[in-house]
């Protein structure tokens, strides 16, 4: 084999190894999301917080999703960019107790879900609970 041949052969190997080791970092699921809590912040909105335990590499975004009882019916209420800790759920009616949880996502590959958090919209006051 003649030494053109020869390096031309090893690049294309290389390259194959390299694209695939890439694939499977962007590939690989990210950290899931921890604790979440729920705070009432009007009588029609409730304010999320967690704790975003990816490091590196990051996260591409994260998903927050909504359910009437915390077990079915989960729907997505926000799609945040990465390093998000926080989102602000609007448009809520009072009075009704809302589920969310979390998850992370990268490339095509998605964290486990956070914990459930659950918070009732107050009637007329933020500070009711």
């Amino acid at each position: 084999m003649s030494s053109g041949l020869a390096s031309r052969l090893f690049a294309l190997v290389a390259i194959s190894i390299l694209a695939t080791a890439g694939q499977s970092l962007a590939q690989s699921a990210p950290a899931a999301p921890s604790n979440l809590t729920a705070v009432a912040a009007s009588s029609s909105s409730i304010r999320l917080t967690w704790r975003d335990n990816q490091v590196n590499p990051k996260e591409d975004g994260f998903d927050v999703e909504r359910s009437p009882n915390g077990s079915t019916g989960w729907q997505q209420v926000g799609n945040l960019g990465p390093d998000a800790t926080s989102f602000t759920n609007v448009g809520l009616t009072s009075g009704v107790r809302y589920y969310y949880r979390v998850r992370a996502k990268r490339g095509g590959a998605v964290s486990g879900y956070s914990n459930v958090g659950a918070k009732y919209c107050p009637a007329s006051s933020p500070l009711a609970t």
